[in-house]
């Protein structure tokens, strides 16, 4: 259920640090499969920071007297 997911702010600097190294070596890489395999981390990494903006914005629309998601919506 939705109410179940859990929320985490991202570590903005390491998720920057870890996309430049994914991106560093997805650029680097010398096979197709390699490409590949740095190209899934990088959209599941998106796909994790994402999921926790939108869970920002839903938590925040549905109670928007809450003072944390209001918070946290200010930070993204």
């Amino acid at each position: 259920m939705f109410k179940d997911y859990k929320y985490v702010r991202p570590d903005f600097d390491e998720v920057q640090k870890k996309y430049s190294e994914l991106i560093n070596n997805f650029n680097n890489s010398e096979t197709f499969e390699e490409q590949y395999s740095y190209y899934q981390k990088i959209n599941k990494l998106s796909r994790n920071v994402e999921t926790m903006v939108q869970l920002v914005y839903i938590r925040n629309s549905i109670n928007t007297a809450d003072e944390f998601y209001d918070g946290e919506k200010k930070i993204y």
